[in-house]
């Protein structure tokens, strides 16, 4: 749903129904109806080329916002290089829209970390104020790079989910995690009661950390898989991280 200052818009549908709810009264609402019934038995691929489709047709919409940050950024198989073909026109079209602007710069730090290319370089303090970089990761038959928040219930089942990896690992798996609270002390009241977590970084800025964000690490659940320092998988769910760590730490 698009919400326009002053502008009137009218709903209906069934609730139990959502892709044929009808919403109507701009142009914005009007398209992202239309978009939603042509793809509303669409498999996920039809649906990706669809919103390509519209994307280069409507530049100047709301609605190519949402569904480049929908199906080509915010999911489970990002397609950061489409995305960034994709981007330009809409930001010549809307060019005073800040998520846009936000979105272009969100772009280029998402892509300086791609599966199959090296981890790039980085240094940071963790908690215990030792120097952390991404040679401590490159030589590991696994390591993985995760985000996690004491708040953020999913993210600490992730990293429980880790820790019982890294004892079964018998050291072959490096764990780093960086911890978006608000201050060390809480990350450390979270840490207290668990062991084998590796290394552990707060970087006291939520979720603005400056070396947190070079590695195309945005919010709690974001992780990046490596293998012997390069990367071999981004932002996975935790059932296939699970996965993938029990390959490779095999």
């Amino acid at each position: 749903m698009f919400l326009t200052p002053g502008e009137e818009i009218n709903v209906s549908g069934d609730a139990s129904h959502l892709k044929e709810i009808k919403i109507e009264g701009t142009d914005d609402n009007e398209q992202m109806t239309e978009f939603r019934a042509e793809t509303s038995q669409a498999t996920n691929a039809q649906t990706i080329a669809k919103a390509k489709e519209f994307i280069k047709e409507h530049p100047e919409s709301a609605v190519s916002v949402y569904l480049l940050y929908r199906y080509f950024i915010n999911t489970n198989t990002p397609q950061y290089a489409q995305a960034q073909k994709l981007l330009p026109p809409i930001l010549q079209a809307q060019p005073r829209n800040g998520f846009v602007v936000k979105l272009q710069q969100t772009l280029i730090e998402l892509t300086k970390v791609q599966v199959g290319k090296p981890l790039p370089s980085f240094s940071v303090k963790d908690l215990q104020g030792s120097l952390l970089t991404n040679k401590d990761l490159s030589t590991a038959q696994c390591a993985v790079i995760t985000v996690w928040a004491s708040w953020d219930y999913e993210s600490v089942s992730q990293l429980n989910m880790l820790q019982e990896q890294c004892e079964k690992a018998n050291g072959r798996l490096k764990l780093a995690s960086f911890n978006v609270d608000a201050s060390k002390s809480d990350c450390k009241r979270t840490l207290s009661s668990k062991e084998n977590i590796g290394r552990n970084v707060c970087e006291e800025s939520l979720l603005g950390g400056k070396v947190m964000r070079s590695l195309g690490l945005f919010a709690p659940m974001n992780n990046i898989i490596l293998s012997r320092g390069k990367v071999v998988g981004i932002d996975l769910s935790t059932d296939d991280l699970r996965k993938k760590v029990e390959s490779l730490s095999q």
